[in-house]
C-alpha cells in the first residue's frame, strides 16, 4: 500500500506539467510567434487617410500603433485571425508625415511588432488645383480664383496655384494681378509654357511689345504649332503667333511681322519694296495691318 502511494505522488508533479501547472501559459511546446513576412506597407495615401498592409506567416489579429512621432499615440485594431492584414487610418492631418508599427497576435497568444515605418498625408492644393479649374472652365471665375487662393495658403509655393491665379486674374481683366501671379509661377519654373503664353497675351493687352513678343517666341520655342491651352480650347499655337505678329508691329518689327504672318497664312504676298503688292494702300504698313486685319478671323 505505501508503495502504491509512493508512486502516486512520484506521479503528481509529471501530471501537472502536463496540464500546464507551474506558469506554463498554455502553449506548447512548438508554439512560436508569427511571422511578418511582407510589409507592412503605406498605401492609398490621401490628404487624410492611409491604409497600412503586412502579411503574417500564421493567422493572426492586426493592430497598428501611429501619430506624428515615434511615440505613436493611437492605434487601430482588427481582431480576426488572418494572414493577410489591411487597416485603414482615418482622420489624419493633412500635409503630415505619421510614424506607424505594426502588431500581430496569435491564437496562442505570442506576438510580432514590425520596426517603425513612415508616410506622409497629402496636401489639399493638388485637389484644390484642380477644382479652381473646373470652375474657370464653367466660367465661374470667382469661385476658381478662390480655390487657387485656397491652394496657395495650403502651399505657398504651388507653381500650379499661381498659374490659375494668374490665367483667371487675366480673364478678369486685372492685369496687375496677373503679372504678379503668373511671375511668381515663372520664377519657380521658367519654362512653363501656359504662363508664358498667358504673359504673352496680358504683355499685348497692356501694349508692352517688346514683352509680349519675346512671351510669345518663347511659347512657341517650347510649345510648337500644335499647342492648345487645356483649359480653354479656342487658345491655339495660331492665337499666341498673332499675338507675336501685332505685337512685332507694335514695336516697329514690320518685316519681322510680315514673316509670322506668312507662317499663318502662306497665302500672303504683301512685299514691302513693292507697292504694287499693297492692295491700294499708301504705304507698305498700312498693307500690312490690313493683312493682320484679316488673319484675325482665320485663327
Amino acid at each position: 500500500m505505501r508503495k502504491t502511494l509512493f508512486s502516486m505522488m512520484l506521479f503528481v508533479p509529471a501530471l501537472l506539467a502536463g496540464c500546464g501547472g507551474g506558469g506554463g501559459g498554455g502553449t506548447g511546446p512548438d508554439a512560436r510567434p508569427p511571422v511578418i513576412v511582407s510589409g507592412p506597407a503605406a498605401s492609398d495615401i490621401t490628404e487624410g487617410s492611409a491604409t497600412i498592409t503586412w502579411r503574417t506567416d500564421t493567422d493572426s489579429d492586426s493592430e497598428v500603433a501611429y501619430g506624428l512621432t515615434t511615440t505613436y499615440g493611437d492605434t487601430a485594431f482588427t481582431g480576426g485571425m488572418i494572414l493577410n492584414h489591411s487597416i485603414a487610418l482615418t482622420g489624419l492631418d493633412h500635409s503630415a508625415t505619421y510614424h506607424y508599427k505594426v502588431s500581430s497576435e496569435n491564437s496562442d497568444g505570442l506576438s510580432v511588432t514590425s520596426g517603425d515605418g513612415i508616410f506622409a498625408t497629402l496636401s489639399p492644393a493638388p485637389r484644390l488645383i484642380e477644382e479652381g479649374w473646373d470652375f474657370f472652365e464653367s466660367a465661374e471665375l470667382d469661385s476658381g480664383l478662390a480655390r487657387f487662393d485656397a491652394a496657395l495658403s495650403f502651399d505657398p509655393a504651388s507653381v500650379g496655384g499661381f498659374e490659375g491665379r494668374g490665367w483667371t486674374y487675366l480673364y478678369l481683366y486685372m492685369f496687375d494681378e496677373s503679372l504678379a501671379a503668373l511671375e511668381d509661377a515663372l520664377s519657380a519654373d521658367p519654362d512653363r509654357l501656359d504662363c508664358l503664353v498667358a504673359i504673352a497675351f496680358l504683355y499685348g493687352s497692356t501694349e508692352e511689345y517688346e514683352a509680349a513678343a519675346d512671351a510669345a517666341r518663347e511659347a512657341l520655342d517650347i510649345g510648337g504649332d500644335t499647342y492648345v491651352f487645356a483649359h480653354d480650347g479656342d487658345i491655339t499655337a495660331s492665337d499666341v503667333r498673332y499675338v507675336l505678329v501685332i505685337s512685332l508691329v507694335g514695336a516697329g518689327d514690320l518685316t519681322g511681322a510680315l514673316s509670322e504672318a506668312r507662317i499663318l497664312d502662306p497665302t500672303i504676298d504683301l512685299d514691302p519694296d513693292n507697292a504694287a503688292t499693297w492692295d491700294g494702300h499708301s504705304s507698305f504698313e498700312e498693307a500690312l495691318l490690313a493683312v493682320i486685319e484679316d488673319l484675325k478671323s482665320q485663327i
